[in-house]
């Protein structure tokens, strides 16, 4: 009994932290990528390439770790055009950035994940030339407000399980002439 209370006078003086969630214990990194793929023997899938696209979908995904919460959204999507100096890419490699950047994507964020799924296509795509746009949508559900965002090509979805365009509302799109 004792004990108790002194326990509660001491933390009394404390803030109380919010539980980490997984992301914060443990943040994306390419070694923790690596290393499940080799216990999982994914690595037996591996094409010649594949590192140097891993380490460019990395970068992708640390640039929007690091901008997502310090820039405003067109200045966000402005670091996502490619250069004018990059390298087109070819059909092929363009599908397998797009399979490689969403089993990366699965693998560190579990789910939740739409918006570096659609600023990491989006930027593979423009490379490759396609007249892309990314969308962001809301909608309600149970009286709260759930937000998606995708990216279009020939007016279709791209990697998408269902049409959002039928469950969100197009909030904001990217280029703006493409509404």
């Amino acid at each position: 009994m004792r004990r108790t209370s002194e326990r509660r006078a001491q933390d009394q003086g404390r803030v109380r932290q919010a539980p980490a969630t997984p992301d914060m214990v443990r943040p994306p990194s390419l070694w923790r990528l690596l290393r499940l793929s080799w216990h999982h023997r994914v690595w037996r899938k591996w094409q010649r390439g594949d590192l140097k696209r891993l380490w460019q979908i990395f970068h992708l995904i640390a640039r929007v770790e690091w901008h997502q919460h310090r820039l405003p959204l067109p200045a966000l999507l402005a670091l996502f055009e490619p250069q004018p100096s990059a390298t087109c890419l070819s059909e092929e490699e363009l599908q397998r950035l797009e399979r490689l950047a969403l089993a990366v994507l699965r693998r560190l964020y579990g789910r939740d994940f739409c918006m570096k799924q659609a600023l990491l296509l989006y930027h593979f795509y423009r490379r490759a030339g396609k007249p892309v746009c990314i969308r962001f949508g809301v909608t309600r559900e149970n009286g709260q407000l759930r937000g998606h965002a995708w990216v279009e090509w020939n007016d279709r979805p791209v990697a998408e399980a269902r049409d959002p365009r039928q469950l969100f509302a197009i909030t904001y799109t990217h280029p703006p002439d493409t509404l």
